[in-house]
């Protein structure tokens, strides 16, 4: 006789199994109504761009379907039991919070888009020289409900974790990386929508220094100062009042602003030099140093700054259409970056040829910068291409406003170092060699998290720079001095780096390797109440070095976060650790 254990067992078992069969049909029947969801963002991309309002109010009715569609397979009653069984883990509970997510950006932060598109085309704000200011005002608060909802999304998106089978964390990955971007992206357009009108003098006219950044030579902020100009801002109307090559400006001995005890410590009066003058990646530091060097040279004031790239620089090109230097050069979009922070030293290669090579790069900048303030080109295009670099901070702004400073601070756009305690690391590289080797740097960070016991956890952090440059063939120019290491002489094409790594807060170093060798040079600091960890790298042509940093660090529920410096290679970032 079967014993009634036995039989409840199995009865359990079943209903298990079928339990389980039934969710995995619902589940594939819910990912592919997401999966139509994230199919159709790119024509609602496109819609919108275009200005094809019925198209895109018909893209995004369809998006509405699937994902209610969706939420309706995975919150039924049925589907909340199964999520308290151990035999299917947290896979249905992941799914469900994905399908949430997906509502939320659907059914709410899109029909806010669709409102702020109609209150404002592109066309109508950039005309010409002059930005709607006003209109751009009246997009801030459906902007800023779209941004609200799409932060939601992002946090409930970030709560589908766990043990989760393959097929699931693959999608729900997919899907954090979406919802997160749109969640910058509108972040970033809520804070530009808020200080916009002002720093675009609505009512006071304000002057701004305009810094370019070449990040072939790297610094903490992106690259060294090449060129810089001043932009002045009347009642949304711009004018370039000048552009000029870096050689223009006339170091300080020391430091012409006082930015603290850390600061100098760990940078001393190097940044009252222009070309280092953004050495810590805090952008404001920068700001305020260059305002004050720029006070002191030419006895005014300014009210910011704006800094941008030559990848930036590149968008605008493609935005504003292509431009002749002169007689051999004409540069689109997919060719000024590579002209800026490559081709021009090829043309002019040697160190003596700075002045015709100072004349041709401020001679681009001023075409784009005319370009951009004359109307040129699509206004779309030209919003899209200034959203994409203030997200990726390529273009950064700093306001001597305070109320505008906090907001730019709180986003991409303001290049501020996170001031919170969660889990971080920024590996930051400022080129020590005076070469433009830096655009042939490949970078890997990545961060490891182990247990959490008694309020602390272990972390290792690993970086691997790579050193991509030829061997032969490049201009002295770009190679720069000869590197010496020991008192003999490394080969051409060798890079020197800082490397300064910024952890979390509290965090103590335990111990460092370079290539399994520990460093014996280490220089410890801090900035902004993060321990910093410096040490120089000598790179080869060709060459890969390793370092690994061990840590303890205090234990948090919050994700780590790795910020990425803003090269001309993408730097790639592993993160491998679990909440505690």
């Amino acid at each position: 006789m079967t014993s009634p254990v036995v039989v409840w067992a199995l009865i359990s078992l079943l209903v298990a199994l079928l339990a389980a069969a039934w969710v995995t049909v619902r589940a594939v029947a819910a990912k592919q109504h997401l999966d139509r969801v994230q199919d159709q963002l790119p024509s609602l991309e496109r819609a919108l761009v275009d200005q094809q309002m019925p198209q895109a109010h018909l893209i995004v009715a369809r998006m509405q379907a699937d994902s209610a569609a969706a939420v309706r397979l995975t919150h039924d009653p049925l589907w909340g039991m199964v999520t308290q069984l151990p035999i299917l883990g947290d896979n249905p509970r992941a799914v469900r919070k994905a399908t949430e997510a997906v509502d939320l950006l659907v059914g709410r932060s899109l029909p806010s888009l669709l409102r702020s598109a109609r209150l404002a085309k592109p066309s109508t704000l950039v005309h010409g020289d002059t930005v709607a200011v006003d209109d751009i005002a009246a997009l801030h608060a459906p902007v800023a409900q779209a941004s609200g909802t799409a932060s939601l999304a992002r946090r409930r998106i970030r709560e589908a974790d766990g043990v989760l089978l393959p097929p699931v964390r693959s999608a729900v990955a997919r899907l954090r990386t979406r919802v997160d971007g749109l969640a910058r992206a509108l972040s970033t357009a809520t804070r530009a929508t808020q200080v916009l009108p002002a720093m675009l003098g609505r009512s006071e006219r304000r002057t701004y220094l305009l810094v370019v950044q070449n990040p072939a030579e790297a610094r903490g902020t992106g690259g060294i100062l090449g060129a810089y100009g001043v932009i002045e801002a009347d009642r949304g109307r711009l004018r370039l009042r000048e552009i000029s090559p870096n050689s223009r400006l006339k170091d300080s001995p020391s430091l012409p602003v006082a930015l603290g005890a850390d600061y100098s410590a760990l940078y001393g009066n190097d940044p009252g030099v222009w070309r280092n003058s953004n050495l810590s990646p805090h952008f404001p530091y920068a700001g305020r140093v260059w305002l004050a060097l720029w006070q002191k040279q030419f006895g005014r004031q300014l009210d910011g700054v704006v800094a941008l790239d030559p990848i930036t620089l590149g968008a605008l090109v493609g935005a504003t259409g292509p431009i002749s230097l002169d007689a051999e050069t004409r540069l689109t979009g997919a060719t000024t970056a590579d002209f800026v922070m490559s081709g021009v030293y090829r043309r002019f290669p040697r160190f003596n040829q700075n002045r015709p090579r100072d004349r041709l790069l401020a001679r681009l900048g001023e075409l784009v910068a005319t370009n951009v303030l004359s109307g040129r080109g699509d206004p779309g295009r030209l919003i899209q291409a200034a959203s994409r670099a203030a997200t990726h901070r390529r273009l950064l702004v700093y306001s001597t406003r305070p109320g505008e400073q906090r907001v730019l601070a709180s986003g991409s756009i303001g290049g501020a170092m996170p001031i919170s305690a969660d889990p971080f690391v920024e590996v930051v590289v400022n080129n020590g060699g005076g070469n433009k080797l830096d655009y042939y740097l490949d970078r890997m960070v990545r961060y490891s998290g182990g247990a959490c016991i008694q309020g602390r956890r272990s972390t290792r952090i690993t970086i691997v720079l790579t050193n991509r440059a030829p061997a032969i063939g490049l201009p002295p120019y770009v190679t720069g001095l000869t590197t010496r290491d020991a008192g003999v002489d490394l080969p051409a094409g060798t890079n020197r780096l800082l490397v300064y790594v910024f952890a979390t807060r509290g965090a103590t170093l335990q111990g460092a390797e370079l290539d399994g060798v520990p460093v014996s040079s280490m220089v410890f600091g801090r900035e902004l109440r993060r321990p910093v960890f410096a040490f120089t790298v000598n790179l080869r042509p060709g060459q890969s070095r390793s370092a690994v940093l061990a840590l303890t660090e205090p234990a948090s529920s919050k994700p780590a976060r790795i910020v990425e410096q803003p090269l001309v290679r993408p730097q790639r970032s592993v993160v491998a650790a679990t909440t505690c």
